[in-house]
């Protein structure tokens, strides 16, 4: 049953069919009892404030001017009890431009709204509760009945905004049940904006408003985020490129309305006369409905569909990503140009001021961080700098501002509020959907002793050294990997950064996962070719915790190390490839430009607790190692060398500081072809593959026992914080590799290739349990396989391979075990 909703004031009645049945007010009473004895009422908020919390319309010289709506930061708030669809459609028409509605609740049948810095100020006994509009005082309520309101969004790219029966149409496609729900159906509160002098309309059809009665008001929030995704996963979604160049992810629903504290603005516009607003009629569907189960309605998306909507939405960056930097680019030009200009000062005249904008305006935008010296706009006009904001809190919490990065977004300098005395210092702003930037406050150390003695317990009190790659690399230092230009020393690096961002095993040694930043210098354009080889070989894409900055950057220079560490996660590694073009024109075989390097690379290392990795060269005299002054290798806590071996590589740990380095890993450059250019020749790229041929001085193993070596490793490889393999697990992936017809040829080649592994020294055997001998942990043999088997007759994760007969599919690596094997074409 569909029913449309009379405003009392005026306008269309209910809608039953085609026929309109007028409502007056005094019914709307007896429809909230018939409601109530059919289904148990929901509970809502209705907040009240001073000012105007909706949208205003006014003509100023014949042209239509549209001011934002109030951001209410004192008031009241009410309880108020809606027993169905229709009963809401009656509130929402009787509301003001002065009110607004909220689904979650206080602890209060009625308080007073007050921003949070200003608690403290309200005498102890006031009449009546005083609480701010927070996360923790508004809530939804477990296992009461809510109102999931869904915000249809107008279209961003100029197309006409969805009718109420294209939106309905839209959900019900992901979430059939949707169909039966009671829900009631707005027009936004922006809309269908006429001139009653002229009969001109003005503003049309905008967004929806689509209220849905669930049976359960907690589980909002995570309901309609799988709503949403769904849609993305429908192909519904789309990658939003702001003004400043950011990229969000957006849709036909707003993802950002389904908080506790979030206030609808369902009342109509305020409109100066000759403006008048005509929305349609609110219409109610399924009045007599039991409300939705939201958990069997929107069950959690499957570990295969986050997986499909992880890979649609890093297609859709990569996409629009050129896009995004154009606009970036000239956002910062229009951005530096308009700061400068406040000044009476432009680019020309002051060029080292203007980068120093442009720096920390790009760090802003890149970690919604905003450095001391950032300019905040207020709601009066004035502008205060954050390092302001920070030393007068009590002056500033609560205030209203600009968006930070878009101060024009929305002709609206009230839409940040600033929040300084409720957890990390920071601004909300509403733009697009909202965001939060949070204000760098540096924190001044209280004086310590210069000097410390520490007697035997102090000394035992000292924590162990912690590994990002154990036994080679620590989590936190300088390292340095060197070698000649055509030994994959960059290749390297990247695969070894590529395995931190994941946690896996590298070369066999275990990993601990951390965020990876490679800065490239040098080959910047070969890079895109190196992940889509890395990607194609390994069958997975690289991990989201591995970033590029390809930007220009010298390291003595402060402002650079100011604008990347400001982009740098805490207890990141971050590459430099490479340390000569790090620091151009640098002397590196002199004391003092070495020293510079050093310094620089050591604050980069402060401030972010991580580790710095600097890809470097051997001097002319290779066995003297990195070429330049000796005092960075004395800073070294680590240090890599890769040489060439015959036709293959290897590399050795030359120094680490707190264990024994050595050993040497052999490797190959495998060949990668990504397709063919316009001349129809080939495009290829490389990608490191561990080594297990033997050397020289190796016994040559047959192919029964690489095979069984080359499946151990596989198994050791999905094993977390193992030493060894399980027999078991072993045989699992040996069948799964073997070629063999049969299952008696499969355990006889994995009898004999385990015997001869064990009688040749290569592993040894403890109650099942299989391990590799110390003796070959330092050799080719201590490689990374990464849960990914042969590359001839066998098949990686995530991509179709060769089943030999009788064969199921092996377990996927890292804890995704499903045995099944999904296709993901880009």
């Amino acid at each position: 049953m569909n029913t449309q909703i009379k405003n009392p004031a005026g306008g269309p009645g209910f809608k039953v069919g085609a026929e309109v049945i007028q409502q007056p007010q005094e019914n709307l009473e007896a429809i909230s009892q018939n409601c109530q004895e059919k289904t148990e009422p929901v509970v809502i908020s209705r907040y009240t404030s001073g000012d105007t919390l909706t949208k205003s319309f006014s003509l100023v010289d014949g042209k239509l001017v549209k001011r934002p709506g109030g951001h209410m930061t004192s008031g009241q708030v009410e309880r108020v009890t809606v027993a169905c669809p229709e009963d809401l459609a009656g509130k929402v028409l009787n509301l003001t431009t002065h009110q607004a509605l909220g689904f979650g609740l206080s602890a209060h049948n009625i308080a007073r709204i007050v921003a949070q810095g200003m608690l403290d100020r309200i005498p102890q006994n006031a009449s009546m509760p005083v609480i701010a509009r927070t996360a923790q005082n508004i809530t939804f309520t477990k296992g009461k009945p809510g109102v999931l309101m869904a915000d249809v969004d107008a279209p961003k790219d100029g197309r006409p905004p969805l009718t109420r029966e294209q939106a309905l149409a839209l959900i019900i496609s992901v979430c059939p049940e949707f169909a039966r729900a009671p829900m009631l159906i707005c027009d936004s509160a922006s809309s269908h904006i006429w001139n009653s002098e002229t009969g001109e309309q003005l503003v049309g059809a905008r967004g929806l408003r689509i209220y849905v009665f669930v049976s359960d008001a907690s589980d909002i929030p995570r309901a309609g985020k799988v709503l949403v995704n769904k849609l993305s996963l429908a192909g519904h979604g789309y990658i939003q490129i702001t003004a400043a160049g950011t990229m969000k992810e957006d849709g036909p629903l707003d993802a950002a309305v389904w908080q506790g504290e979030r206030l609808d603005f369902a009342a109509g516009a305020a409109c100066e006369p000759p403006l008048e607003q005509r929305r349609p009629a609110p219409e109610v569907r399924n009045n007599d409905a039991p409300p939705l189960d939201t958990r069997r309605a929107l069950p959690p998306l499957t570990t295969k569909q986050e997986a499909e909507l992880h890979r649609l939405v890093q297609a859709a960056k990569e996409k629009a990503r050129p896009e995004a930097a154009r606009i970036r680019e000239q956002w910062l030009d229009s951005r530096v140009d308009a700061e400068l200009a406040r000044e009476g000062k432009t680019s020309a005249t002051h060029p080292k001021e203007a980068q120093a904008t442009r720096t920390q305006l790009a760090a802003a935008a890149a970690t919604s961080i905003l450095h001391k010296e950032f300019i905040l706009y207020l709601k009066d006009g004035q502008s205060v700098t954050v390092e302001e904001v920070l030393a007068n809190r009590e002056k500033y919490d609560g205030a209203r501002c600009a968006d930070p990065l878009e101060p024009s977004y929305g002709n609206d300098d009230r839409i940040g509020l600033i929040i300084l005395n409720d957890g990390d210092a920071r601004v909300f702003s509403h733009a697009h959907g909202g965001q939060v930037y949070y204000l760098e406050e540096v924190k001044k150390a209280e004086p310590a002793p210069r000097f410390q003695l520490l007697n035997r317990d102090g000394i035992m009190a000292l924590s162990d050294p912690e590994w990002i790659i154990k036994l080679i690399f620590p989590t936190r230092g300088l390292v340095v990997i060197h070698g000649l230009s055509t030994v994959g020393k960059s290749f390297l690096a990247f695969d070894m950064g590529c395995h931190i961002a994941e946690g896996r095993k590298f070369f066999g040694h275990r990993v601990k996962q951390r965020p990876v930043v490679y800065v490239c210098l040098e080959g910047e354009a070969g890079f895109k070719r190196r992940v889509q080889a890395w990607e194609q070989h390994h069958g997975r894409i690289i991990p989201d915790q591995l970033f590029l900055v390809k930007d220009t950057f010298d390291i003595r220079e402060p402002q650079d190390i100011d604008g990347l560490t400001a982009i740098i996660p805490d207890g990141a590694v971050v590459i430099i490839d490479t340390l000569n073009r790090c620091a151009p024109g640098a002397e590196e075989n002199g004391s003092v430009d070495m020293g510079l390097i050093i310094n620089g690379a050591k604050e980069i290392e402060r401030r972010t607790s991580g580790l710095v990795a600097f890809v470097a060269h051997p001097g002319k005299d290779e066995s003297r190692g990195i070429r330049g002054h000796s005092s960075l290798f004395a800073a070294l806590d680590g240090n890599i060398e890769v040489v060439a071996k015959g036709d293959r590589f290897m590399w050795t740990a030359r120094k680490v500081k707190d264990g024994p380095g050595g050993g040497e890993y052999f490797f190959k450059r495998d060949v990668v072809t990504l397709g063919e250019d316009e001349d129809g020749d080939p495009i290829t790229s490389c990608v490191i593959v561990p080594d297990f041929a033997p050397s020289q001085k190796e016994r040559r193993l047959s192919p029964g026992m690489k095979l069984g070596l080359e499946t151990f490793m596989a198994a050791l490889g999905n094993t977390e914080g193992e030493a060894g393999v399980q027999l078991d697990t072993w045989r699992e992936h040996f069948y799964c590799a073997s070629t063999a017809d049969t299952s008696e040829a499969k355990k006889k080649s994995f009898l004999r290739a385990r015997k001869d592994l064990v009688e040749a020294g290569i592993l040894a055997v403890t109650n099942d349990f299989y391990v590799l001998n110390e003796s070959n942990r330092d050799t080719g043999h201590c490689r990374d396989t990464t849960g990914t088997l042969s590359r001839q007759g066998g098949f990686l994760p995530g991509h179709p391979g060769h089943h030999p007969k009788g064969c199921v599919p092996c377990p996927a690596p890292h804890g995704d075990r499903t045995g099944t094997f999904v296709e993901m074409v880009l």
